[in-house]
């Protein structure tokens, strides 16, 4: 009888060693927090409580058993952001969230049943080994992938994590570093379904970049911590749904699992008034800082391609991936240079280095963890190769532009206030001043 409720796969033990690690920090944290505070007893049991649903989720077997679990840990997600009933602006972010994660919940509840009713079987593992062919698979796995782009906030679902910013911080990192990751794990729990519908993982790698690239800009012109870090947030989990898409998803499972631990650091070290610093767009590197930086890129695109053992001959999505590692790469270099290349190139080179190997092994130990099953890269199209070349497009003009030219560009300071406006919550979930927060 187990066996039927549950599979404790590879996928299963990497999905609950994450969620272990953040709960079990976020936890130790709120201890101190929250205390004085009547209802840290009930939040801290809360953590617990969503842990264990987490871990069910992903080791379920049983569809039922894994709807449930998915759609009661994220109820419980929202009762940790109002923490208190009586602060009106919580209680509106919790609301929204509410919202988002029933829309998630019903679209997964629907393609559980569709898929039920294709396969007459209730175990997510035979539905995975069917012979079901693509077009009985399109209308499921579209819901299955509407209820991750929800769970991550990919645009157009980014609104409900923008607008949680009065959670508690340690709900924020618990939602950050943890639950917002569920849209990566869902879609690899049904990876062999996405598998036989190319479309959907097109449709999956196209809306991931375009949330990765906004969140991105969003993120930079942020003033608010909070904000920052949501749009940061976006911007990963962007990404992670890009790999996804790829067909990449022992990448993508690194990807999460390193983006969870940081972001946990991130909220839990930071106070309100921690500023991020920043690269100064208007010192542009020289030429030769440049090319040195260059240098830098293509040898931690290599590091990562000998180590993740890829073959460029075969145009798949992994070069996609290992030209993110070659901006990534070159980007670190810089940051490193600084003002001066002659003192700390071969730090530059070394730094990089050492981070792409580093990211290159996650990749391939997971990939060795969850078998080859979950790796199926797609062939290169157009929007793979847009993708790529927006991505440079982007990395040059920060680097480039100098910050005078939105008051000299009309057209430029047009699209940074709608960007600007474009980012903020709600003005029914901000707290404008400290009487409106209901601390008792």
């Amino acid at each position: 009888m187990t066996a039927n409720f549950f599979q404790f796969d590879s996928l299963a033990t990497v999905a609950t060693a994450l969620i272990l690690f953040i709960a079990l920090i976020v936890g130790k944290y709120s201890t101190t927090y929250l205390r004085g505070d009547k209802k840290r007893t009930k939040f801290l049991i809360t953590i617990f409580f969503i842990a264990a649903l987490l871990i069910i989720t992903f080791a379920a077997n049983n569809i039922f058993l894994f709807a449930i679990s998915w759609t009661i840990s994220n109820i419980l997600l929202v009762s940790l952001m109002i923490h208190k009933s009586s602060w009106q602006q919580a209680r509106n972010s919790g609301i929204l969230a509410l919202r988002n994660f029933i829309f998630g919940s019903s679209c997964l509840i629907s393609a559980l049943i569709l898929l039920h009713l294709k396969t007459d079987s209730y175990l997510i593992s035979e539905i995975n080994h069917s012979d079901l062919e693509t077009s009985s698979l399109l209308i499921p796995c579209f819901l299955i992938l509407l209820t991750a782009l929800s769970q991550s906030a990919i645009y157009p679902f980014k609104s409900w994590l923008i607008n949680s910013l009065n959670s508690p911080t340690p709900a924020s990192a618990l939602m950050h570093a943890g639950i917002v990751n569920g849209g990566g794990i869902i879609l690899a729990r049904f990876a062999p379904l996405f598998f036989k519908v190319p479309e959907l993982l097109t449709l999956a790698f196209t809306l991931g970049i375009a949330s990765a690239i906004i969140g991105t800009f969003w993120k930079l012109i942020q003033s608010n911590v909070k904000a920052m870090l949501a749009c940061s947030t976006m911007s990963q989990m962007g990404f992670m749904i890009a790999q996804c898409g790829m067909g990449l998803f022992p990448a993508a499972i690194a990807h999460l699992f390193w983006h969870g631990m940081f972001k946990a650091y991130l909220f839990l070290s930071s106070p309100s008034t921690w500023e991020e610093k920043r690269f100064d767009s208007d010192l542009a590197p020289t030429p030769l800082k440049f090319c040195a930086a260059l240098i830098c890129g293509v040898l931690g695109a290599l590091t990562f391609a000998v180590i993740t053992e890829v073959n460029v001959a075969q145009l798949d999505t992994t070069l996609v991936l290992i030209a993110v590692c070659f901006v990534a790469a070159s980007q670190v270099a810089l940051t490193i240079i600084g003002k001066s290349l002659r003192r700390n190139f071969t730090s530059a080179i070394f730094i990089s280095t050492i981070i792409a190997a580093l990211y290159g092994y996650s990749v391939a130990l997971i990939e060795h963890i969850v078998a080859h099953n979950l790796l199926q890269p797609q062939p290169l199209n157009l929007w793979h190769i847009t993708a790529v070349l927006l991505l440079l497009f982007v990395w040059l003009f920060r680097l480039f532009s100098s910050k005078d030219v939105l008051s000299k560009n009309s057209k430029t300071a047009k699209l940074y206030v709608k960007s600007l406006n474009a980012s903020q919550p709600d003005f029914s979930t901000v707290t404008a001043n400290r009487n409106q927060y209901k601390y008792r």
